[in-house]
């Protein structure tokens, strides 16, 4: 039970995130911290025509001093509010240029921007920036330069590999405002290309127009190709020298397609598959203990969340859990409300991941796919083959990221890519987050994952995108929360064709991810050091600052992290409103009638064998009902006689045996799937068990439509049993019934009393029948009269006793293979040892059955 007060916590800490961003509102703007460095923002090499304001305006950064963090790495970060002053060189000045305004305020990203008005004549423009501290005094400076007179067009074009540039470069060069230079010189230097380039021509004068026109032809690879452009007057200095006017950088980019899809493409799909190997490595690895840790759910809330967020951060994959957890619902083994806390440990541990590939972990790929291979070959052991295909599985991984990181880095320069991922920036305008940009990041991570089908995968993406510089923190962030609400796809698609309670968990999963993700966004419209209040906590545990570029992947991985452990810690009090909820959505049709049967033979649960397995026993259990209800008609029509209802009554009990035949069907097929699948040495050896389990429980029913005909024949045939025989075969069935009891409930429940007591009764089954055979023998001797009623009655007792024996036989099996743990708690998984092998009962000639060779088989299994 959980004390009041720790219910009131998340619901004050709802209220104040609500009433948090109208206090910052009302909060008086100032400088974060004393300015102590101010730098060039996107604002080198920058041209324009003279006499007209540029395109663009001039950007500088304000940083503060550095400070230590708490991992001991020390970093600058922006001051917003701080005043930044702007002035001409006096030579720009003399020109006629002119400043929009002479000073400005950052922003909450540190940023001050001012527009500029070139002046009459060509050459290079010089703006000094000084960002001023609280006595008014200059506390850094910086200088940008523009060069006047020069137009530069068609720059920064994308290009297909080995293609010419659609638009030619266009290089204008003026004398004055609005008249051209004529005979400047032009020319263009390859600086930088992947692969082979071209220009054409290389130098060129300026024609009457004051242009000079250049044909591009980038390199035949992907990647950057620069051309410095070199701009010279047409007269001469004193040396000879023609005089320089400008010197500006220029940028192309190439892309080959089918090569960026092959290396993108293959590095996702090396990482996908990599991510695989290793989730079915710990899988298998962690079978054996996993119903044993499962059993903790059975507990409270706070253990349901700690395992679920321990089992997937061993398991490499929230999907895995969440399937996996579903299957459990459909299959009974766990409460709506128990599945809910598991489902919240989940989302926690899978930012393991995340967190495995935030650290530059490329150059352990190779080694750890060689050590893994090396462990395939030289052992024939299981665990350390399924360690080495973990191995390789996290060596493909990282591989895979490499792969992917080469081609991505180089498309931070393509022209394209950079206009696309600057209309989805999320960075703060006039020091507030647009919610618009924010939301379309959100859906286009949703969608991601949803394609994807791999959270990992897609943080793994986004990771790299992060690393190559083609996303910042503010962008990436909200595709985060995306792909948070996106891996609920998998669980809505594995709760397709289960039951409703599963269904219910499904909802409760894409409540919780979509609910966390709003209380996110709310936070984001709370300023804390000009920043949104967790973007900042999370950069001031993180080394670095990822606002100015360091380290962004360890932020993004801490942020994704701490996101999914706040909701969890959030709404784990309020895990009853999910369930409240989620029944509310999901409601019983008009047309479902009572709610469907629980489904033990659960697909989602083959992933791990042994708990696959146990669910066979279950399904076993729920078919041994079905065969003693119809022992138990039998047994009422033996006691009351055959009357009018009597031919009812055997079509009753002929539809439950076709009934198990087709159980016997479908759990034959599900052991099918299971033998399919990754199995150890040892569960393999107990699959054959399941078998001649399943045969067992269909042979009850056959033995139970062998006593119904025998009733049959007696009522045809108008025979009947003395009183004491009647009597004696009441006892019999009675005896089979408790047994029959005892192996439903251990079989359903993994109950070791029932266990102990349902042997027991076979013990006392097996005396009975030979008591009972030796007196009626005996009383049959000199009643020739009665020998066909008493072979009859020999018959029967035959019957029953091979119900017994089936049952006994099942248990055997299911003994062999699981243990208990306690007398409370249901019995667990085990792995048998290789002697372990009970030898199989000839049900045909067991007449003779001796209990004491079941007990000492059951004793060698144990061992």
């Amino acid at each position: 039970m959980i004390h009041p007060t720790l219910l009131r916590l998340p619901v004050a800490f709802l209220l104040a995130i609500l009433l948090l961003p109208a206090w910052a509102t009302a909060q008086p703007t100032a400088p974060s911290e004393p300015p102590d460095r101010i730098e060039r923002y996107h604002s080198d090499n920058m041209t324009g025509g003279l006499g007209l304001e540029l395109s663009r305006p001039l950007a500088v950064r304000v940083m503060g001093k550095e400070r230590l963090t708490m991992f001991g790495s020390r970093q600058r970060r922006p001051v917003g509010q701080a005043p930044v002053r702007f002035r001409l060189d006096p030579q720009a000045a003399g020109w006629g240029a002119r400043l929009l305004s002479d000073s400005s305020l950052t922003d909450a990203g540190g940023i001050a921007r001012v527009g500029l008005v070139l002046g009459k004549v060509p050459g290079r423009y010089l703006i000094h920036a000084e960002a001023l501290g609280a006595d008014g005094q200059p506390a850094a400076k910086t200088t940008l330069a523009v060069v006047g007179g020069v137009i530069i067009s068609g720059g920064g074009q994308d290009a297909r590999s080995g293609e010419t540039v659609a638009e030619p470069l266009k290089v204008m060069v003026e004398r004055a405002p609005g008249e051209p230079l004529v005979g400047a010189e032009v020319a263009l230097i390859i600086t930088e290309a992947a692969g082979k380039a071209r220009v054409s021509p290389d130098t060129a004068s300026t024609n009457a127009d004051g242009e000079a026109v250049f044909q591009v032809t980038p390199g035949t690879e992907n990647g950057r190709t620069t051309l410095h452009v070199n701009v010279q007057r047409p007269m001469e200095d004193a040396s000879g020298h023609r005089i320089m006017l400008a010197e500006v950088p220029v940028s192309f980019y190439t892309i080959a397609p089918l090569s960026l899809f092959i290396l993108i493409g293959g590095g996702l799909a090396i990482f996908i598959f990599g991510m695989t190997q290793l989730s079915e490595a710990l899988t298998m690895i962690a079978g054996e203990n996993l119903r044993h840790w499962l059993n903790l759910l059975t507990r409270n809330r706070v253990l349901g969340l700690a395992a679920g967020a321990i089992i997937t951060g061993l398991l490499q994959s929230s999907s895995t859990t969440s399937v996996m957890v579903i299957g459990f619902v459909n299959a009974g083994l766990f409460q709506l409300r128990q599945a809910i806390s598991v489902i919240f440990g989940a989302n926690i541990g899978t930012t393991v991941t995340a967190q495995m590939i935030s650290f530059n972990l490329t150059h352990l790929a190779l080694p750890a796919i060689a050590a893994g291979v090396i462990m395939l070959l030289v052992t024939a052991r299981e665990r350390p083959r399924h360690w080495g295909v973990a191995l390789v599985g996290f060596g493909l991984i990282f591989l895979g990221l490499g792969m992917m990181s080469s081609p991505l880095k180089e498309l931070r320069d393509s022209h394209l890519m950079q206009s696309f991922f600057t209309g989805l920036s999320c960075a703060p305008i006039d020091g507030q987050i647009p919610l618009g940009p924010v939301l379309k990041c959100i859906l286009i991570g949703a969608v991601t994952t949803a394609v994807v089908q791999s959270s990992s995968a897609a943080i793994g993406l986004l990771l790299t995108l992060v690393g190559s510089g083609l996303l910042d923190v503010w962008t990436a962030f909200p595709i985060l929360l995306g792909d948070n609400i996106g891996t609920t796809v998998t669980a809505m698609l594995a709760s397709i064709g289960t039951n409703r309670t599963s269904r219910r968990l499904a909802v409760s999963h894409v409540l919780f991810n979509v609910l966390g993700v709003m209380v996110m966004v709310l936070l984001l419209l709370v300023p804390w050091h000009g920043r949104p209040i967790f973007m900042e906590f999370i950069n001031y545990i993180t080394p670095g600052d990822a606002f100015m570029g360091e380290n962004v992947e360890r932020w993004l991985a801490n942020a994704h992290t701490m996101f999914n452990i706040s909701a969890a810690l959030i709404f784990l009090p309020f895990i009853g409103a999910f369930a409240w909820v989620s029944t509310a959505l999901v409601r019983k049709s008009s047309e479902e009638g009572e709610e469907e049967r629980i489904t033990y033979l659960e697909p989602h649960l083959l992933a791990t064998p042994v708990l696959a397995m146990a669910q066979v026993y279950r399904e076993l259990g729920y078919m041994s009902t079905q065969g003693r209800r119809a022992l138990r008609i039998a047994s009422e029509i033996l006691e009351s006689g055959p009357n009018s209802a009597f031919e009812r009554q055997y079509e009753r009990i002929h539809r439950r045996e076709a009934r198990l035949d087709r159980l016997q069907d479908e759990i034959l097929n599900y052991i099918e799937q299971i033998s399919r699948r990754h199995l150890s040495e040892n569960e393999s050896r107990l699959i054959p068990r399941l078998i001649h389990a399943v045969n067992d429980a269909e042979r009850i029913g056959d033995r139970c439509v062998a006593i119904l005909k025998l009733l049959r024949r007696i009522h045809r045939r108008q025979m009947a049993f003395d009183p004491a025989t009647a009597q004696e075969i009441g006892v019999l069935f009675n005896a089979v019934l408790q047994m029959y009891d005892h192996v439903v409930r251990a079989l359903e429940e993994g109950d070791r009393r029932s266990l102990e007591r349902a042997l027991a009764q076979r013990k006392q089954v097996g005396l009975m029948v030979k008591d009972l055979r030796k007196a009626h023998l005996t009383r049959l001797e000199g009643r020739p009269d009665e020998l066909r009623s008493g072979m009859t009655f020999i018959e029967m007792m035959t019957h029953l006793e091979e119900v017994a024996v089936a049952l006994s036989s099942i248990i055997a099996a299911y003994q062999a293979t699981f243990a208990w743990v306690s007398p409370e708690r249901p019995i667990q998984p085990r792995l048998q040892e290789p002697s372990a092998q009970r030898p199989q009962l000839d049900h045909a000639e067991d007449e003779d059955f001796d209990e004491d060779e079941l007990v000492g088989a059951t004793a060698d299994d144990e061992t």
